[in-house]
């Protein structure tokens, strides 16, 4: 997560959204999630919006994931 996560507001979206890019541009691949447990832990109402809006551009990648069948991109988590 500290590669991807950033100070500057936008910027860790930015990188999610490129990370889900690329992976896609250059299928087969697999994103590899250090720690996945720290990123996507439960939400509350108590998380920073900076916090949330990562964990939603996240999921928004992860959205359809399962469902194209032309996509040839592997999750793998650890904790």
């Amino acid at each position: 997560p500290s590669t991807l996560l950033s100070k500057w507001y936008g910027e860790s979206q930015k990188r999610v959204a490129a990370i889900w890019s690329i992976a896609h541009k250059l299928e087969p691949s697999m994103v590899f999630v250090d720690e996945i447990d720290c990123m996507f832990r439960e939400r509350s109402k108590q998380d920073h919006e900076a916090t949330s809006s990562f964990q939603s551009e996240w999921m928004t990648q992860w959205d359809g994931l399962l469902t194209r069948e032309a996509t040839r991109v592997l999750v793998v988590g650890t904790t």
